[in-house]
Parts: structure tokens; C-alpha cells; sequence
């Protein structure tokens, strides 16, 4: 998932007998072998994983998959039909027309942009996820592909998806399973820097901390903290990846309904709580949704805390669904708690 995976816990070490670090390593091994079947299963770039075998699948084609694979699209129809389609895995071609894939090869002008005409089609194309149909037969798993193509530049194109995203908080989700079932709970799992598994921080609290987003890198690094306990962290902005023509930014989170970068004013998201790989799929919804479209969405939410920032005029913004229970500090006064209704 091109991304690096730290797991860090707090027990053990310099003064650790033998047994105790040996528990450790057969743990670090366990989870190893986690990330590398979730990779196995949902890589969209290894030919032989389940989702290259499905994006290579002819339209209307079923094949068998894997049950991780099937646990992974199975949550993201769900988050799909809870966010009407604001998440959605199969805005693979935008994604690609854009230069967001292994190469990373940007445009550099506007006139290497990909066309409204192009991406109207990539988001026809991107509509029939709803269509993706899965089975369980005799303890097997399939996947059926829509019957769904497109025409782009004289090439039939049928429907691709990439579950990278969400792949992240799948992970963080198991790694955290497995952490419990070895006994360990003074641990934290941090996948990419955007999905989380926070067990204790010694018997405590984790401080975990929002990154300002259109930081000058010099003082304001930070403009919020949360506390974290037994609690799975999501998080998405368009501050990491990303690049810039004519003063406009681009970043990876795209809009399945454009086809296109997100470009809702919305800086970060992050959903605390539940489910990481739910949260995965939230955190880049709330982005396309725009401020008050997902100040109604977080209000359906049951069981977890939410923030974003965003950006209307010259003005930056924080909201929370939870600043009265003390959880969260804002640290910041560059941003002003939002409260909903147009700002712009």
C-alpha cells in the first residue's frame, strides 16, 4: 500500500528479560504477516492480487477472491451506501489521470490536465460500483464485476477500483485484534501516518495531535490535540500529496462525482472511534462533501468523534462534533471554531 507501518509498544526493552522480548518479536512477526496478506489481497499494483485480478477481469466477470479481499469490499459498499457515494473505490482512472499512481508523474501545466469530457466518463464509469456484487459459496469467496464499460480515446474501459485507502484502516483494525489477543495493551499501530490503533500509552492517554495543514513549518506545526484509549484514529488531508498549477492544489483525495481532486475548501478530516477502515472511507467523504453537507453526515454518526479543518476566503476553520467533553484542545488561534452555515 506504499506506505511505511510502525507498531510501537511500550513494554519490554533495554531491561526486558529474554522471554519478554521474544513475546515482542513473535508479535512484530505476527503482525508482519498481517500486513503482508492484506497487501497480498488488496495491492492494486501486484498483478496477482485480488484486486489486479479483478481490475484485469473482463465486464460481468466473477472470480475468486480471498476472504480479506471480500471483507474489504464488503465494508467499502457499506461506507459507499452510508455516504451516498462520496467514498468510492473505483475513482481508479482519475486517480490515474492525475499522475496519483506508483510513477507519480504530475502534470505541470493545465494543458495537461485531463479533459471535463474524460473524466465525465471516469465518473459514468465510477457510478456502477453500487453494482459490484459479492458471495460466499461453500466457504469460497467471489466477486462479480459490473457489466458496465466505457469508451475513452478509442480504448473500452471497465470498471477499476483501488482499496489502498481503506486497505490502511483494515489493517490498523487487525493489527489492533491481534494486539489483544497477544495480551499487549500499551501499544500504538501507525499505518502511513492515517490509520491508527492507539491502545494505552503506558495505562494512559495518547496525545495525538492535528497537523496544521497550511503550516509555514516554522512554529504553528500543530493546531489541536485529542486523547486517545483503546480508540482507532482515521485521517485524511491534502496536505502530503499533492501538487500545484497556477496556484491551485491537486491532492489525491478525489471527488466521485468529478472525477477530479477534491476541491471542497476542506484541508483534513479525521474520525475517531469504531471501526479504522469505516473511518477510512469517512474521512475521504467528509473531504468531498464540503463543510456543511458533512457537518450532516457526522450528525449520523453514532459512536465517534470527528474534526476537520477548512479553508473559506482568506479565513481557516476547525470543527468538532465533541469540543464540550474536554477531549479536544484547540491550541490554535489561526483557526476559528465553525459552527456551520455558509462562511464563504
Amino acid at each position: 500500500m506504499n506506505s511505511d507501518a510502525v507498531l510501537t509498544v511500550y513494554e519490554g526493552g533495554n531491561t526486558a528479560s529474554q522471554k519478554e522480548n521474544n513475546r515482542i518479536k513473535e508479535l512484530a512477526d505476527g503482525v508482519y504477516d498481517i500486513l503482508e496478506d492484506i497487501e497480498m489481497a488488496i495491492s492494486a499494483t501486484d498483478e496477482n492480487s485480488d484486486v489486479s485480478r479483478f481490475n484485469a477481469a473482463e465486464a460481468g466477470g466473477e472470480l475468486e477472491i480471498s476472504k480479506i479481499a471480500y471483507e474489504v469490499l464488503s465494508i467499502a459498499k457499506d461506507v459507499y451506501d452510508k455516504t451516498d457515494g462520496y467514498y468510492n473505490p473505483a475513482v481508479y482512472y482519475g486517480v490515474q489521470a492525475f499522475g496519483f499512481n506508483s510513477s507519480a508523474h504530475f502534470p505541470k501545466t493545465e494543458d495537461e490536465l485531463p479533459e471535463k469530457g474524460v473524466t465525465d466518463k471516469y465518473v459514468e464509469l465510477a457510478s456502477h460500483f453500487s453494482e459490484v456484487e459479492l458471495d460466499e459459496r461453500d466457504g469460497c469467496y467471489f466477486v462479480t464485476k459490473p457489466d458496465a464499460t466505457v469508451e475513452v480515446d478509442g480504448e473500452e474501459l471497465s470498471l477499476k477500483i483501488d482499496l489502498g485507502g481503506i486497505g490502511k484502516g483494515y489493517a490498523a483494525d487487525r493489527v489492533g485484534e491481534h494486539l489483544d489477543k497477544k495480551g499487549f495493551d500499551s501499544a500504538i499501530f501507525n499505518f502511513g501516518g492515517s490509520s491508527f490503533s492507539a491502545k494505552t500509552y503506558r495505562g494512559g492517554n495518547f496525545k495525538f495531535s492535528f497537523a496544521d495543514p497550511r503550516s509555514d513549518g516554522e512554529f504553528e506545526a500543530y493546531i489541536s490535540d485529542v486523547q486517545l484509549k483503546n480508540e482507532c484514529v482515521s485521517t485524511s488531508g491534502d496536505y502530503v500529496n499533492y501538487f500545484e498549477i497556477e496556484g491551485v492544489r491537486y491532492s489525491h483525495i478525489f471527488n466521485p462525482f468529478t472525477a477530479r481532486p477534491v476541491d471542497t475548501g476542506i484541508m483534513t478530516a479525521t474520525v475517531i472511534g469504531g471501526s479504522a477502515a469505516e473511518n477510512d472511507g469517512y474521512t475521504t467523504a467528509i473531504m468531498a462533501m464540503g463543510a456543511d453537507k458533512a457537518i450532516e453526515f457526522i450528525a449520523s454518526l453514532e459512536g465517534r468523534r470527528v474534526a476537520f479543518t477548512f479553508i473559506s476566503g482568506d479565513e481557516y476553520y476547525y470543527y468538532t462534533d465533541n469540543m464540550e467533553d474536554g477531549s479536544y484542545t484547540l491550541t490554535s488561534d489561526k483557526y476559528k471554531p465553525y459552527g456551520g452555515g455558509n462562511v464563504a
